[in-house]
């Protein structure tokens, strides 16, 4: 829903688009020579969206886009003309509206059971943050605050998932939770974060319903495809 469709000839002001790419996630550059940022100068907006090659060049009439094009970041030479882009997402740290609105009252809420300056003065700077679409990464842990959120699987649809090693990945996964635990203790006890926080999604649950096929390392030659391709290699030369 935050990515962010232009066409020749659209109606959209300047404004209102870089509006949106802020709220998409991207940040406001004086010159634009890495991906995820966007500059404006006149009647031109640069992006460099990384679903591109190149960055986009969007030059506007009033409140019409006039044109659009992909550019040398070094050269500022245009490589492209073309009708229509498709800008994609900045971050993985993106409030709808109404998203934002659950997060304040909640938050508020539970702010308002604590008496603490500190505390108080950090969260409602995160909020006034998040209220703006201005995204930072520590604001992940307010997710805690949603019912409706999601993993990356669930935008794949009906896949099947190739597990190689999986005690390995299950490891990996722990270590993953207990750092992420130890560090907003931490946030919590320097009255950084309010007392309420959630972990990533467990990996049982992303797996659940899912089609899993369990593969052998290829490192540790389990599954003797080496050993294979060798025998058959000999057969041939006799």
């Amino acid at each position: 829903e935050s990515c962010i469709d232009l066409k020749v000839d659209m109606q959209i002001s300047m404004e209102d688009l870089k509006k949106l790419l802020i709220q998409a996630g991207y940040s406001q550059v004086n010159h634009i020579d890495t991906p995820l940022t966007f500059a404006y100068r006149g009647g031109i907006i640069d992006v460099y969206s990384i679903n591109y090659d190149n960055p986009i060049r969007i030059e506007f009439f009033d409140d019409i886009i006039e044109s659009i094009r992909f550019f040398d970041c070094l050269t500022q030479k245009t490589i492209e003309r073309i009708d229509h882009a498709k800008i994609i997402c900045a971050s993985d740290i993106i409030f709808s509206d109404s998203q934002v609105n659950v997060i304040k009252d909640k938050a508020l809420k539970l702010l308002a059971d604590r008496y603490d300056e500190q505390l108080e003065e950090q969260i409602k700077m995160d909020l006034d943050y998040i209220e703006n679409h201005i995204c930072e990464t520590r604001l992940y842990t307010y997710y805690t605050f949603l019912d409706d959120t999601s993993n990356l699987l669930d935008y794949i649809g009906n896949c099947t998932i190739l597990m190689e090693d999986r005690e390995l990945i299950e490891k990996n996964v722990h270590d993953v939770i207990s750092d992420n635990t130890v560090y907003i203790q931490e946030m919590v006890q320097e009255h950084k974060l309010l007392p309420r926080f959630s972990h990533f999604y467990e990996l049982q649950r992303v797996l659940l319903n899912r089609r899993i096929i369990n593969c052998d390392p290829y490192g540790d030659n389990k599954a003797n495809i080496l050993n294979e391709r060798l025998s058959r290699l000999t057969s041939s030369f006799e």
